[in-house]
């Protein structure tokens, strides 16, 4: 039979030995195509250096970012402007790593829009000269630079030469004089000789200066103004008061004088008339100059300074070192903090650059409140901190105009330059008057109708805000505590919007340690443990901490036509968690009454409502109850952790922040910019040593390769057996 069957292959001419060779040869050649296909993938994945390396993924784009790159419809070139010597330190050579594998990664998200490069400004010089003339030629500085240097132009080529005419007559005038040519002659004419001498000089040395200021290779704009009009007031002052003493000293002195000289001095005002005017509108007209932002550009741009520039086809923008790497903590001994001493918020500046470099479009967040202190500035001086100064740059950062209105001050709603497209108003609860000494009543107006009625005027033509108010601590008067007013917005919620705040009821955790027991601790006053709806406000937060203090119910009124209501945060209706109608009830019973506290008759339980967003037509709010959930103190309060590197400075409550934010941008219809760069952290990066690398990337292109080409064969061989 086996005979037979051989002869049987034989005849049809096929070898069983050659055709497993051939199967062999097939799966091999296959296995090394694979492993070949592979090595050249992995390669071009590692050529531009596009792989984290970093222990917290911070070198890796967030959503928002990446599709904010994707839907450009602009170049943008990013230029990392880190320098790099033979004597640099090793911190200096893990930020410029640092900073080129990120760049990197923006180039990689979308390379048709986005370009990068990298300049070395001690060494670079040809490639550092064309990114000025470059500069120099955006449309967004272009028209600034032209207005500043016409007014440049026009000293040199209209006013110095008159003012050197006019000088050249009056000196011809006083040299026929008696004395004239230095002889004896008048005292106060050898003055007046001695200052057009000088003005003559001086004119030309700032005609001089202002030339080299303007035509550096990074010109000095404001500098070269401020150069300018000094001597403009210098040689008005100087002009003016000769025309103003010489007439007086003539009538004076007249008996002693010469009649050539008395006709000299006596007609100085109006020989000099016509030139005072001409300085005084030539200095006016320097006045109305713009400032020259590219000079803020350049700047920031020097030879050691670590900048990324940031540029379009026509506008530049810079993004700062310690922007990008704040102190986490002091360096210690007045040196400056090192490199693990520092955070890393690359991606949260750059993305902000890049988005308000593209979009020239901005709407303005104005902060309404009824007296109160300053909100943005503040802390020195004596002064209290401002309680929203950094979260004012926070807000700019995502590309905001930001502004206060204060009520009490200004009933109408203040100029805002440029024109924004939309504004939105953050209503913080106006503050009481304060009572005044020995129980007499307010010395200062309270918020009333009128301001009310501004507001809502105001609100009707841009009808999206968001209400902020919270708890309302009682108030003392003449007769002691006076319980805690109402909310003066309520009327409007709640006939516009289905809403109320009630700010007299206190939301409060206590701790159950018994049965109808419980204790106050630090986080009594606070809502830390708060559920997070599938709104997009909130729905990417629910790991991000928050803290909301001096919280207080937002309860529904009456439901209002085409108004549709969403929760954003609630507190849960756990045991311990009360809504507080009388905080003096709860004083009455601390030690040494009780040694814990028991739940009032008439307090509320929960599940407490404390930020909601609102619907109708084309108007939105967005209403929380927490007062200061947004201040700098509460959103932005930073705090010292432990990471795989060691202590590390972060942000306490980057949910707050980041309810805030997300809020301004769903009322701007800008759900896209939601999240946009990471969450307002700072937290450290280790950047891995050019071994680490080496080996990862030779691991990449040869070492899974081959470890693929030996599976392969390993099948093989199993297969031929």
């Amino acid at each position: 039979m086996a005979v037979k069957e051989g002869a049987s292959a034989s005849k049809a001419g096929v070898d069983p030995q050659g055709r497993r060779v051939l199967i062999g040869a097939n799966v091999a050649l296959t296995v090394v195509l694979a492993g070949a296909i592979l090595a050249f993938l992995q390669w071009m994945g590692t050529m531009g250096g596009f792989v984290d390396m970093t222990t917290t993924s911070i070198n890796s784009l967030s959503e928002p970012t990446q599709q904010l790159l994707s839907d450009l419809d602009t170049n943008v070139r990013l230029t990392s402007l880190y320098f790099e010597t033979d004597v640099e330190n090793e911190d200096q050579k893990k930020y410029r790593t640092a900073v080129s594998d990120l760049v990197a990664l923006y180039e990689a998200t979308n390379r048709s829009k986005v370009t990068r490069d990298a300049i070395n400004p001690l060494q670079d010089h040809e490639k550092r000269r064309a990114m000025l003339a470059r500069l120099k030629e955006k449309s967004r500085f272009k028209e600034q630079v032209v207005k500043q240097t016409a007014a440049f132009d026009a000293f040199r080529d209209e006013v110095q030469p008159k003012i050197a005419e006019w000088l050249t007559g009056e000196m011809a005038l006083i040299e026929t004089l008696s004395g004239g040519l230095g002889g004896g002659g008048d005292r106060l004419v050898a003055q007046i000789r001695q200052l057009l001498s000088g003005l003559q000089q001086e004119m030309e040395d700032v005609q001089r200066t202002v030339t080299e200021m303007v035509t550096a290779e990074s010109p000095a704009y404001s500098q070269a103004k401020s150069e300018l009009r000094q001597f403009y007031d210098r040689l008005h002052k100087n002009l003016e008061t000769v025309a103003q003493k010489g007439p007086e000293y003539a009538l004076k002195s007249r008996n002693t004088l010469g009649q050539a000289e008395v006709d000299y001095l006596s007609g100085a005002k109006d020989r000099y008339r016509a030139i005072t005017e001409e300085i005084a509108s030539r200095r006016d007209e320097l006045d109305k100059a713009d400032r020259v932002e590219l000079e803020d550009v350049l700047q920031a741009m020097g030879p050691t300074s670590n900048p990324i520039l940031v540029e379009t086809d026509d506008d530049a923008k810079i993004v700062d070192f310690n922007d990008v790497w704040p102190a986490a903590r002091e360096g210690g001994m007045g040196r400056s903090p090192g490199f693990n001493e520092r955070g890393f918020k690359g991606e949260e500046k750059l993305t902000s650059a890049i988005l308000r470099a593209t979009h020239k479009e901005q709407t303005a967040v104005v902060f309404v409140h009824f007296g109160g202190p300053p909100l943005f500035f503040g802390g020195m001086q004596g002064l209290p901190p401002a309680p929203y100064a950094q979260m004012k740059q926070v807000l700019e950062d995502a590309n905001f105009m930001v502004s206060d209105w204060d009520l009490k001050a200004a009933k109408e709603l203040p100029a805002l330059d440029p024109k924004p497209t939309r504004i939105i108003f953050i209503v913080l609860k106006p503050t009481p008057p304060q009572q005044g000494q020995f129980g007499q009543p307010p010395q200062e107006p309270a918020f009333s109708e009128v301001e009310e009625e501004v507001l809502l005027g105001a609100l009707k033509e841009n009808p999206r805000a968001m209400f902020i108010a919270g708890w309302h601590p009682e108030q003392m008067g003449p007769m002691g505590p006076m319980p805690g007013g109402g909310y003066e917005f309520n009327d409007y919620l709640e006939k516009e919007w289905g809403l109320k705040i009630d700010t007299g009821i206190f939301v409060m955790k206590f701790r159950s340690v018994a049965p109808g027991q419980y204790q106050a601790d630090r986080g009594t006053g606070v809502m830390q443990d708060v559920e997070l709806a599938d709104h997009v406000i909130v729905s990417r937060l629910h790991s991000d901490p928050m803290l909301l203090p001096s919280c207080c119910p937002l309860t529904r009124a009456p439901a209002v036509a085409g108004v549709t209501l969403r929760p954003l945060v609630t507190a849960p209706g756990d045991d311990g968690l009360w809504g507080v109608k009388d905080l003096n009830k709860y004083r009455e019973q601390l030690p040494p009454a009780q040694d814990y506290f028991t739940k009032v008759e008439g307090d509320l339980d929960g599940p407490f409502d404390l930020a909601v967003a609102g619907e109708k037509g084309a108007a939105k709010i967005v209403v929380v109850a927490s007062s200061d959930f947004a201040t700098d103190e509460a959103a932005l309060s930073p705090r010292m952790m432990m990471t795989s590197q060691g202590i590390a400075f972060g942000i306490m409550n980057p949910g707050n922040s980041a309810l805030f934010i997300n809020a301004l941008h769903w009322l701007n219809d800008n759900e896209s910019y939601m999240n946009l760069g990471k969450p307002i952290q700072m937290q450290t990066i280790q950047v891995p040593g050019p071994g680490t690398v080496k080996t990862v990337h030779a691991l990449a292109m040869v070492g899974w390769p081959l470890a693929a080409v030996a599976a392969g064969l390993v099948v093989m061989f199993i297969r031929r057996r």
